[in-house]
């Protein structure tokens, strides 16, 4: 992988982290009841940071070679982010439902991204 292709990689990654921790939906901050409001919200941001040290992780492994790591913790960082985004678009509205596929896809699609470097670059050593 080339330097520019991993730079632009961690630099889409880590904007859209901060544009993704930025623009927290109101309702993860309402969520939870009286006693628990803001519970949501502290959650999902503590596994978008697991799941953006990961892709990181993913990414200079890749620069190393280490394919067959990178890959896993990619597939883990993509598995978490879609259970996020599963659990909390079921017990919603339509309204609120589509709010929360609406912030969990820009982190989801950068993450699918990485993985399809991974496999075009495991393709080209093979």
């Amino acid at each position: 992988m080339s330097k520019k292709t991993k730079y632009y990689l961690l630099f889409i990654l880590i904007s859209v982290t901060i544009l993704t921790k930025i623009f927290t939906p109101k309702i993860f901050y309402i969520g939870g009841g009286s006693c628990y409001q803001g519970i949501t919200a502290f959650i999902i941001h503590f596994f978008l940071l697991l799941c953006t040290i990961l892709n990181v992780l993913a990414i200079i492994l890749l620069s190393l070679s280490k394919i067959g790591v990178s890959k896993t913790f990619n597939i883990i960082a993509i598995a978490i982010w879609s259970l996020g985004m599963i659990i909390h678009s079921l017990d919603q509205t339509i309204t609120d439902g589509l709010i929360v596929i609406s912030y969990f896809t820009p982190f989801l699609i950068v993450s699918i991204l990485i993985f399809l470097m991974i496999k075009k670059i495991n393709k080209l050593e093979l």
